[in-house]
């Protein structure tokens, strides 16, 4: 998972640090000190940009900030780069085995 955090520079002497460049809908429930079925409501409702990679649902970083100082702006397409060709919409139904 090294793809998912870049490094910012430091001040000489001090520790790296890294920045995550995505969050998991825990993070961010926890982050804003609200419950994952708000989250949820956000994403749903396009106020919140995610990316779907395979069955997780991740929040860019720059998704986040971006609800935090606008939080009644909708979340536009271009907000979240995806890290795989793939949307927040999910397919409603049953699944076939």
């Amino acid at each position: 998972m090294a793809g998912l955090y870049r490094r910012r520079g430091q001040p000489s002497g001090s520790k790296p640090m890294t920045e995550r460049l995505v969050l998991t809908r825990a993070e961010v429930a926890k982050t804003l000190g609200v419950s994952l079925s708000l989250v949820d409501e956000l994403i749903r409702t396009h106020r919140l940009a995610c990316i779907d990679v395979g069955r997780r649902r991740l929040i860019p970083a720059a998704a986040l900030t971006a609800f935090i100082q606008e939080p009644n702006r909708r979340a536009q397409p271009h907000d979240a780069q995806p890290v795989v060709n793939c949307t927040c919409r999910r397919s409603s139904g049953t699944r076939t085995a």
